[in-house]
Parts: C-alpha cells; structure tokens; sequence
C-alpha cells in the first residue's frame, strides 16, 4: 500500500477512521454494493482485512479513537474492557507504519 499511501497531492480522508470513512460514504449517498463490500487487499478470493487482522474495523477504531485521540494508556484501555491482544496489535502497526504518513525521502544527488 505504500504507493496508495502517497500517490496524491491532497487526501481528504487520510486521518478519518475506517468505521468513520463507512459513515460518510453513507452520508454522500454512495451505492450500498461498495459501502457492504468487505475492506480488502484482493490478494486472493474472499480475503478481508478484517479476516486477516482479527478484529473489525469498529473494533480496532474503538481502541485508536482512545489510545490516539484521548490519550489513554494501555492499562487504562485494558481495564475499560478492551482486548490486549488488540491494544498490542495497534501499538506495533502504528510504529512500524509511521513511516507511511511522512513524505518520502528526496535523494540528494550531486553531480560533479
């Protein structure tokens, strides 16, 4: 997805959460065939990100609207009832990912 990440010029939903991104298509009354169909990388038949992640879109936004726009700790989101697994999971995407949200590096080429 890198090429996706940063293949434009402006991204309007790029900080919207997916579960969020649902609402809107429903709001500009977007067909119900694309706001149904599964989040998908179509690497292969019937495969879904959420298949391949373990949990729902609504329920790893959940834990991010929390830990990222709240500021809730782990062990605060642990004892408000949600999965550590989950909690650890997002912990490790958003920093092996963080590089997907910054321009990408400008070789610096000197001819002599």
């Amino acid at each position: 997805t890198i090429c996706g990440d940063v293949a434009c010029a402006i991204n309007p939903i790029g900080e919207m959460y997916k579960s969020d991104e649902f609402e809107f298509a429903k709001f500009l009354n977007v067909t119900d065939a694309i706001i149904n169909k599964k989040p998908s990388a179509d690497l292969w038949e019937d495969q879904s990100d959420e298949d391949e992640l373990g949990f729902s879109y609504k329920q790893m936004d959940d834990v991010l609207k929390q830990i990222v726009d709240n500021g809730m700790t782990k062990d605060e989101a642990i004892k408000e009832g949600f999965d550590e697994k989950l909690i650890d999971m997002l912990e490790y995407r958003i920093k092996s990912n963080a590089f997907k949200g910054k321009l990408p590096v400008i070789a610096n080429i000197k001819w002599s």
